[in-house]
């Protein structure tokens, strides 16, 4: 009777595939926050959570306020649909204590699939990076 030999190392290299291949998928994916950490100025002057919910709250209402004239599925009526999602996100964030920097960052996906009623590539970098840059003037002094 011919008994097979197994190698220790086989079985090593069968439990490394996986994490090699997860590893190596994760490592190729694009990077998906717009802003780095080290991007946000630190010498940026913040609103305060009572000073910055007001803020909020305008634009969201805004927001709302124009969607009954505008036409289901034009790009105004997306745009609008996207800003009042990124503010409700924005104010969800800070209502929870999340500092406002962090909260424009955290709210983005929000922005970008229309508070989860699309896929999140519906949404361009431009059109995102737009949407940060009007909260941030907004929400600094």
């Amino acid at each position: 009777m011919h008994m097979k030999h197994s190698h220790p190392q086989t079985g090593l290299r069968l439990l490394l595939l996986p994490a090699l291949l997860w590893l190596t998928a994760v490592c190729a994916m694009p990077a998906q926050n717009l802003v780095s950490a080290t991007e946000i100025d630190q010498s940026t002057r913040w609103k305060t959570k009572e000073q910055a919910i007001p803020v909020l709250k305008t634009q969201i209402d805004n927001w709302h306020n124009q969607l009954p004239s505008l036409q289901a599925g034009s790009p105004e009526h997306t745009s609008a649909l996207r800003h009042a999602a990124y503010y409700k996100a924005i104010a969800k964030e800070v209502m929870q204590g999340t500092p406002l920097p962090s909260a424009l960052e955290n709210a983005l996906p929000w922005a970008a699939s229309l508070g989860g009623a699309m896929e999140a590539t519906f949404t361009t970098k431009k059109d995102l990076r737009s949407l940060y840059d009007e909260a941030r003037n907004l929400l600094t002094n």
